[in-house]
Order: structure tokens, then C-alpha cells, then sequence
């Protein structure tokens, strides 16, 4: 929490005392602000961090379902596993075995 001090000698931003004049209204100097608002980027900074995972995760099990699909079409429209496997950057076997139970 901010605190406002009494005196212009009390205040000390390293503590969190600002000094406003009792004549002034209470606003927070733009210094204060400025201070505030970092905190709260410092605060949030790991949710938004966790809603980029999450949202890069959904992008990634898309993908995944998607290269599912487009395989199973390939094997469908006669492919090999080792045109797959390179499509993919895999080998042919490492094709097979991910994909062929799923046919």
C-alpha cells in the first residue's frame, strides 16, 4: 500500500510515502502512478503468461487434430508412409506407428 505522508521530509518513494498538500486533492503524483501501475504489471505478469500457454496449448491440439485428419486423407488418397513421414519430418515407420491404428 501507498501512504500519504504528512511532510514533504516524509516522503519516500522507496517506502511508499507521497507527500500531497492537505489543501490538494489526494491524487498520487504521475511518479506514483507510474509505480502502481508497474506493480500491477509485476502482479498480473504470470496469469497473462498462463493465458498464453493456454492459448498457444489449444493451438496445439488443433494442430494436432488437424495433421490427424489430413494424414488419414493422405492414406486415403493412396500416400506411402515414408511421403507422409517426410511430409512430416519423420521417418516412414515413425509415420506407421503413429497414425495406422488410427485408419
Amino acid at each position: 500500500m501507498w501512504e500519504r505522508v504528512t511532510t514533504p521530509a516524509a516522503a519516500d518513494f522507496s517506502r511508499r510515502g507521497d507527500y500531497v498538500a492537505p489543501d490538494e486533492f489526494a491524487n498520487a503524483s504521475s511518479e506514483v502512478e507510474d509505480a502502481i501501475q508497474d506493480e500491477w504489471n509485476a502482479h498480473i505478469a504470470p496469469s497473462e503468461a498462463i493465458l498464453g500457454v493456454e492459448a498457444a496449448a489449444r493451438e496445439y491440439n488443433q494442430a494436432g487434430r488437424r495433421l490427424d485428419k489430413t494424414v488419414a486423407a493422405a492414406k486415403a488418397a493412396r500416400a506411402s508412409w515414408a511421403d507422409i513421414g517426410r511430409a512430416v519430418g519423420i521417418s516412414r515407420q515413425s509415420a506407421h506407428e503413429r497414425w495406422a491404428e488410427k485408419q
